[in-house]
């Protein structure tokens, strides 16, 4: 059976006592939840036992640590620090926004914040409950221009499996690795000849809720990315104002706004959310950005729906992409192969370029799925799957073992790429993508 190496050797973490570390922690998420009768053991009240088993809740808290791995764009590849640059560098980016969706409905279920992070030694905690039979997936992102907003295209990192909860479990060693550009090295995106940013967008803010404090009007893509403008305001007593400068001639955009209501000191998807509104829980997006001012666009914080219940209106975050596809072999079946031979695919964080080891392949991934001799014995194709961060760069690659020696990508041995590619270099970007791959000896 196809199994997946996991990136267990990084930092294992302990079970009973979670150590912030050098980061500065804030659960934003749902408290510990109390000592509780699940009704299924053998001790239930069978009066009180859930007919229906989509009615059964499961308890667990998730534990574990996110690694910031900053790198270098050479010949616009990513390349990592070496050990000793990496120690001199200090620490240039915001904080760590880390939370758990379940992975039927997308619906969040927790959240962790650490405020001030290092590079190691960021530690998360996220207490959940979650419907019986639903995945659960954990996600970080990173604030990496310090703006205080968890936005589209925040650099990601995943826990590569969707994790099955068992009720009253403890899930503690979770490590999620986060890369991202050095800071000098991602470009001037100004010009020079631009028009001035000075078209006004401004009105009223509506707020349904006790919270008093900071919040955040946004101007969105019409498919919710960004935000490309943003400015804070301050809401007291259900109400304020808010007012953004804009650059001319946008056309439509989505004018939102969010409260961090939640008290993390960040924007991020656990916030209350709103938009602007002609009446009542009725959103006027898209408004259109012209080369006038718009003034007295009211914002509601939040936006009901028909049923009641409040609608999203945040920024679209879409931490999980999945790769999948056939693994096929060009002399026919892989019995052509050497007996025994293994075969792993792999997202890689980087361009490969040498021999590697399974274990620094392992350290190097995103997600990796193994296939032993007994997977392909008798087959002409084998199917994979990866869970890797959306709205990033990832090089997918397959390559043979024939020898068993745990080191693939040597001479005289099969490999694939996406595409045929050089580098199989793939944009992730917000859908899942389908890529067969075809073995053969380079």
């Amino acid at each position: 059976m196809a199994h997946r190496l996991l990136p267990l050797l990084l930092l294992p973490l302990a079970t009973a006592c979670v150590d912030k570390g050098l980061g500065t922690s804030i659960d934003s998420g749902t408290e510990a939840p109390p000592p509780h009768d699940s009704g299924t053991g053998p001790h239930a009240d069978p009066d009180t036992t859930p007919d229906d088993p989509s009615e059964v809740t499961h308890r667990a808290t998730l534990r574990g640590s996110v690694i910031v791995e900053p790198v270098r764009l050479v010949d616009g590849q990513p390349v990592p620090l070496d050990d000793d640059e990496l120690a001199s560098l200090r620490y240039p980016y915001g904080a760590l926004f880390i939370a758990a969706q379940d992975a039927t409905d997308d619906r969040y279920l927790a959240s962790d914040t650490v405020l001030f992070p290092a590079f190691t030694g960021n530690t998360f905690e996220l207490p959940i409950e979650v419907q019986a039979g639903h995945p659960v997936r954990v996600f970080a992102a990173l604030d990496d221009d310090a703006n205080a907003i968890v936005s589209s295209d925040e650099p990601m990192g995943v826990w590569p499996a969707e994790l099955e909860i068992t009720d009253g479990e403890d899930v503690h060693d979770l490590v999620i690795r986060v890369v991202v550009d050095l800071p000098h090295d991602r470009g001037d995106e100004g010009g020079t000849d631009a028009p001035p940013c000075d078209l006004r967008i401004s009105g009223d803010v509506v707020a349904d809720t006790d919270y008093e404090g900071g919040g955040l009007v946004m101007l969105l893509d019409t498919e919710g990315r960004g935000p490309s403008d943003w400015a804070w305001f301050t809401v007291a007593d259900g109400a304020g104002t808010h007012e953004l400068e804009v650059c001319p001639d946008l056309g439509p955009r989505q004018l939102v706004g969010a409260i961090d209501d939640n008290h993390n000191g960040l924007i991020d998807p656990m916030d209350t959310t709103g938009a602007y509104v002609t009446r009542p829980d009725t959103t006027g997006n898209p408004i259109h950005v012209g080369t006038a001012d718009l003034t007295d666009l009211t914002l509601q914080l939040p936006i009901y729906g028909e049923d009641g219940e409040t609608v999203d209106h945040g920024i679209s975050l879409v931490p999980f992409v999945r790769l999948s596809g056939t693994v096929m072999y060009e002399g026919g079946t892989f019995d052509t192969l050497d007996p025994g031979t293994r075969i792993v695919v792999v997202a890689l964080k980087y361009r490969p370029n040498t021999s590697a080891s399974l274990a620094s392949l392992e350290s190097s991934a995103y997600d990796t799925q193994v296939f032993e001799w007994a997977d392909l014995e008798g087959r002409d194709a084998v199917d994979y799957a990866l869970l890797v961060p959306g709205g990033t760069d990832v090089f997918l690659w397959a390559y043979a073992d024939p020898d068993l020696d745990g080191t693939v990508n040597e001479v005289g041995e099969p490999v694939a790429s996406a595409d045929n590619s050089s580098s199989g270099h793939i944009a992730t970007g917000t859908t899942d993508q389908i890529h067969d791959m075809v073995m053969g000896i380079p």
